[in-house]
């Protein structure tokens, strides 16, 4: 792919020695004039993003505490201010534990006790509940309030790439909510292979349909944000399945990232006239995906468009992916996972850790440089699930649990 089409860092090769803060302000050197969130009233430029992250940082820098490793919260529906506040967190040198907005508030106090969080961010639509659930130890800044009071000039805090990004919280499905700690070097990693791999240009609208406490969420935003293109949210709760189909066409969006369910669901609710020309992919991730889940979206997407079917985990992000066009046809119902991305290798051992022969059932484990850290205060679980490489010292292997 050209590198004019990416003019950063991330075209250069993987990005092993990279900082989100530094990834982004150089798309603010680059382009400060470009959208980089587009809501329902408003547009936010790279530049009016970076000050208001700025901002948040600075409130970061004077709450904090030099000894406490402790995540910031941050509870905001996906937009602007749910950008800027993870930015400013970031570029303060610490990590973020995002909420969910429509979490239960004793899911989400569950969460501040957990990670020890002794400040929460929040925007306007959500600051009463942030003030419900944060205590007396907790101190709650409201985003969009911040003023002149605070600059908007970046704070400058050293930062490499080894430090923690964020700790999101597994769902629980199976067993209690786990959080799971990424650093800066992983999240770069994954943005790179995303806009390498496809082809992501500052051109892209791409939309944002999770809740903010989703782990693709994240992937989601800083593959846009790293890339220049403009991070477009969607209240999907809100406004429903019918209404995306309409949003998706008169905002031009050009990628969608979902769930199997959301993909399944939009194309059960298009009808005729839905014709949305200026997609280009479609991202399925999160759950299986069946040839029938596709076969309904393929009448409303253009000639060119593809859609993309991925294996992805909390502790390794993005695994595997496989490109489907219309043309593509499947052996089973089941769609499959496809190949390992850059930097991931899958690895099926079975009970004394050897590789298996071919067509025998093993566990899955994923080798990379690129895993989560391990789990928040919880280091034998830490050791029990990650694994060093002997002779890979850069690497570790993770046990997805899998057949």
């Amino acid at each position: 792919m050209p590198t004019s089409l990416i003019p950063n860092e991330l075209a250069r090769g993987p990005a092993v020695d990279l900082t989100i803060t530094g990834c982004f302000a150089r798309q603010v050197d680059l382009h400060g004039d470009r959208v980089a969130v587009r809501e329902a009233k408003r547009e936010v430029t790279y530049a009016a993003l970076d000050c208001q992250a700025n901002r948040v940082a600075h409130v970061v820098c004077s709450l904090r505490r030099e000894a406490d490793l402790a995540p910031v919260a941050l509870l905001a529906e996906a937009g602007a201010e749910y950008a800027a506040g993870i930015l400013g967190i970031l570029k303060a040198g610490k990590a973020y534990a995002p909420l969910g907005p429509r979490q239960p508030a004793i899911h989400q106090r569950a969460i501040l006790a957990d990670c020890g969080a002794r400040i929460l961010m929040s925007d306007a639509a959500n600051a009463g509940r942030a003030r419900e659930i944060a205590g007396d130890r907790i101190a709650v800044v409201e985003i969009g309030r911040l003023n002149e009071r605070y600059s908007d000039r970046d704070p400058c805090v050293s930062l490499t790439p080894d430090v923690a990004a964020y700790v999101i919280y597994t769902s629980g499905t199976a067993g209690a909510p786990k959080g799971v700690i990424v650093n800066h070097r992983t999240v770069v990693h994954n943005a790179w292979v995303a806009i390498d791999d496809l082809g992501l240009i500052q051109a892209d609208r791409t939309a944002l349909l999770l809740s903010p406490a989703h782990g693709l969420a994240a992937s989601v935003l800083f593959h846009t944000l790293l890339s220049g293109g403009t991070l477009c949210p969607f209240d999907l709760r809100g406004q429903g399945l019918r209404a995306l189909g309409v949003w998706l066409r008169e905002e031009r969006v050009s990628v969608v990232k979902a769930t199997p369910s959301v993909a399944r669901g939009l194309g059960g609710a298009m009808g005729p006239g839905d014709f949305v020309p200026h997609l280009r992919y479609i991202w399925i991730s999160g759950a299986p995906v069946y040839g029938g889940d596709l076969a309904g979206l393929w009448p409303f997407l253009g000639e060119e468009c593809r859609i993309i079917v991925s294996l992805s985990a909390t502790e390794t992000k993005e695994i595997c992916r496989l490109s489907i066009d219309r043309a593509t046809v499947f052996e089973t119902e089941t769609v499959p996972v496809g190949r390992p991305v850059k930097g991931k290798r899958v690895r099926l051992l079975d009970g004394a850790d050897r590789e298996v022969e071919k067509g025998e059932i093993g566990e899955l484990w994923v080798q990379s440089r690129f895993l989560a850290d391990g789990y928040w205060r919880d280091p034998d679980l830490t050791r029990a699930r990650f694994r060093p490489v002997p002779d890979a010292p850069n690497e570790r292997m993770y046990n997805t649990g899998d057949l």
